[in-house]
């Protein structure tokens, strides 16, 4: 214990006064024992004890409370907490939560605003040779930025905390506590404090690792816990964005579905809902949101033209006090819909593979005539055998091929892997063992069996269950009855002579499976790429297929769907590291951003995706220039462009809060050697003078005064009464 002012414990002397009274009354004074009072003796002496006993009592009473007014006035402080109390420097790393829910308000004005002033509350408690480090929660984790953290002098912080706007990174303190750690760790001052300013949202909070904390037990931490805003906010969002059309067509229906959220305890009506695509309006709905409900809100559009489309769903803000957080209002999307395709067909011997390039090339004649488009929509390449010119198409189709070279299937599996696209009929007298021990130990989809020849079986064989949720054949068939067939819908069945059994594994699933379980089309996920491998081949000899109606569409759907091969529906968060999935293999060499800033990456090989290696992926950290929320553009070396989406964190949109306990809860650590909960800017000068100089006893020594001067007077009252 310490004392402030230790030149007021000269005043201890003061307790020699009544030890001086006490003796004084003790003078011996000579006794003459009347003879009529002899017998009241033994009774004096007995309550004389009594009496002598009680004014020891109020000695003892008088003393403590001069020596605990005296020591109050003192100002003792106990060193627990900030150590020896020995001036010094300190490191203070100040943490501010500028995150877009720091946009609500309260009496007290804009709760960015009041972090702010909390600040300069820091700043004045502080002395210019301390090393102060002030950092926002949008600087976390960025990658290749010139941000300065540390300041030469208090005028620059200042200059830097005016300039700090909303930002829609959230970060969690699980992360704030990281980075504080390896700062503390790399300090040699005495004291070191940690100031995180925020409102407490619940998704900044992670329970599940709390390592970080730990770090922190070989020195003393002083942890500043500042809360701005005294009330949760109202708000509504939009998240969950997901494209319901499986196959992207130009001028044909598209679907895309969205949610509205409404994070408060107020039903709200009629809120206005737009879609934009390429920056046009296409489509408006209004819609009721009941107390805390997730509302689905469905769109309807036609795609004008193929290439990348932009998007953006926006909530039109009409009431302030409905909705107070407007960065969540806009969603950012993006669609592809492929212009031309480029399609592959391996020649075969026996020509079965003459009925896809008839299907294709009947089925570009109807669309130019329908929709008025020429019927160069469908590019067809014929090749003899599998080489490096298929990675040159979107798609291939194989038939009627009997064997696979070892280099053939290596070739295969590349070009799968790598986002291609492969729809396999196998031949006539296909080698089995071949197919298993060959193509399909590189290319990990299927295996084959025995041929099932017998037609007196095989003649009644039909399609039983159907995958109608498969983009291979949503939206061109429709049954209430989803994966198989019933009495009201039938797909019209082949006349099946001999097929071979297909066996799938763990990578792949059953689209049409005939009436004996066996299957017909197996689709199998590799890597970035899909492979369908059917068990019938085109051949007339084993079944009457290709007359079918479902040909038609099976091998036109099959161009959009494996061709297309990417993800639509991948949510890109503002402030994470994103591996983005594009629609076909790039060297990227440069970012536009919504403000058409470009960002050359020719020179950042760290952030390019394999070197001069095309990728079907890109890995974007987290940089300054990807901050904000829109449509951004990747460029390859040959100039094409990519579009992609980058939007706000959804958890951010939801303002529940912990409150004081809860935070304390978290914080209170082992490694942390004190927290301190400040929800009032007043009070943060003084929390730091207390943390700085120790715990403050002198009200407490004050009290105890006042309690032994109470039990003095009650003492000396009941003594004069007896």
């Amino acid at each position: 214990m310490t004392f402030l002012n230790p030149g007021l414990l000269l005043g201890l002397f003061a307790i020699a006064i009544p030890i001086l009274i006490h003796l004084l009354n003790l003078r011996k004074i000579r006794k003459v024992d009347f003879s009529t009072l002899m017998f009241l003796k033994e009774i004096q002496k007995s309550k004389m004890r009594r009496i002598k006993l009680k004014q020891l009592l109020l000695l003892l009473l008088r003393v403590l409370a001069i020596i605990f007014i005296v020591l109050s006035f003192s100002n003792p402080v106990y060193e627990g907490i900030a150590g020896n109390g020995e001036n010094g420097n300190t490191t203070a790393i100040i943490v501010l939560d500028d995150s877009y829910s720091m946009t609500a308000r309260d009496d007290k004005g804009l709760y960015l605003t009041q972090a702010k002033d909390a600040v300069k509350k820091i700043l004045e408690s502080h002395n210019e040779s301390d090393n102060i480090y002030f950092v926002k929660t949008s600087d976390l984790d960025i990658k290749n930025t010139d941000q300065k953290f540390i300041f030469d002098n208090f005028r620059e912080l200042k200059d830097s905390l005016e300039k700090v706007k909303p930002s829609y990174k959230t970060a969690d303190n699980i992360q704030i506590m990281n980075y504080a750690s390896g700062i503390f760790k790399n300090s040699n001052d005495k004291n070191k404090e940690l100031y995180l300013i925020s409102d407490f949202q619940k998704n900044n909070f992670n329970n599940s690792d709390q390592k970080y904390f730990e770090d922190m037990a070989d020195f003393p931490v002083n942890v500043f816990l500042i809360k701005t805003g005294s009330r949760i906010p109202n708000n509504l969002s939009l998240d969950s964005f997901s494209i319901e059309t499986k196959i992207l067509e130009k001028d044909k229906d598209t679907k895309v579905k969205i949610f509205l959220n409404n994070h408060s305890q107020y039903n709200v009506r009629n809120k206005t809902v737009n879609l934009y695509i390429d920056n046009v309006l296409v489509s408006e709905k209004a819609a009721d949101a009941a107390s805390f409900e997730k509302k689905e809100l469905e769109f309807n559009f036609k795609p004008g033209r193929s290439e990348y489309l932009s998007g953006m769903i926006e909530l039109v803000q009409s009431e302030f006090g409905e909705d107070e957080l407007s960065q969540d209002n806009k969603y950012y999307f993006t669609l592809f819909i492929p212009g031309k395709f480029k399609i592959g067909i391996l020649e075969d011997p026996s020509r079965d593979h003459k009925y896809i390039e008839l299907a294709i090339r009947s089925a570009s004649q109807i669309l130019s005539d329908s929709i008025n488009r020429s019927s160069e929509l469908f590019e067809i390449n014929l090749f003899s055998s599998v080489n490096n010119s298929i990675f040159g198409n979107e798609i291939i189709f194989i038939s009627g091929k009997n064997r696979f070279t070892e280099d053939e299937s290596v070739l295969l599996n590349d070009y799968i892997s790598k986002g291609g696209g492969v729809f396999m009929f196998p031949g006539n007298d296909a080698d089995i063992n071949n197919y298993n021990n060959v193509l399909f130990s590189k290319i990990n989809s299927v295996k084959f069996g025995n041929i099932n020849n017998d037609e007196n079986i095989n003649s009644s064989l039909k399609f039983e269950r159907i995958n109608f949720e498969n983009p291979l054949l949503a939206e061109v068939f429709s049954n209430k009855d989803l994966n198989e067939t019933s009495d009201r819908f039938n797909i019209e069945s082949p006349v099946i002579r001999s097929y071979y059994d297909l066996f799938g594994n763990e990578n792949s699933n059953s689209i049409i499976t005939f009436s004996n379980d066996r299957p017909f089309l197996i689709e199998s996920n590799i890597s970035a790429g899909k492979i369908i491998v059917s068990s019938l081949p085109l051949s007339p000899e084993f079944s009457d297929l290709v007359s079918k109606s479902i040909f038609l569409p099976l091998i036109i759907r099959s161009i959009y769907y494996l061709s297309n091969n990417f993800s639509y529906q991948t949510e890109y968060i503002v402030g994470r590291s994103n591996l983005l999935t594009l629609n076909k293999p790039v060297n990227v060499t440069g970012i536009i951003t919504p403000d058409n800033l470009r960002l050359d990456l020719s020179k950042e090989t760290d952030l390019t995706s394999d070197g001069k290696v095309k990728t079907n992926y890109f890995f974007l950290p987290y940089l300054k220039e990807t901050k904000e929320t829109g449509i951004y553009e990747l460029t390859d070396s040959s100039e094409s462009k990519y579009l992609f989406a980058l939007n706000g964190d959804p958890r951010e949109s939801n303002p529940d809060i912990y409150n004081e306990d809860e935070i304390l809860e978290f914080f209170n650590s082992p490694g942390i050697r004190s927290v301190r909960f400040i929800d009032d800017n007043d009070n943060i000068t003084s929390e730091i003078v207390t943390a700085e100089s120790g715990l403050s006893l002198w009200k407490y020594f004050l009290i105890c005064a006042v309690l032994f001067i109470l039990a003095e007077m009650f003492l000396s009252k009941k003594i004069e009464n007896s």
